[in-house]
């Protein structure tokens, strides 16, 4: 849901979004990062990610041109 609304907030730079506990099961923070979406950090400590949410994480940074900007933590 916050991964579809984010391209409508140009102004929206950095999203800190840590300590989700329990955490997400469906492990789906890659929807955060799109072609449209102005994200320069986003930071995701703490949230129990996962090896399969790490991985859709890197999919999704590799495919998107704008990434390579962005500041993962």
């Amino acid at each position: 849901m916050l991964g579809s609304f984010l391209p409508s907030c140009p102004n929206v730079r950095s999203l800190f979004l840590e300590g989700n506990c329990p955490p997400i099961a469906a492990q789906n923070y890659h929807h955060l990062l799109t072609e449209e979406s102005n994200l320069l950090t986003l930071s995701l400590r703490h949230n129990g990610i996962t090896d399969v949410g790490a991985e859709n994480i890197a999919k999704v940074n590799t495919m998107i041109q704008s990434c390579p900007k962005l500041w993962l933590s």
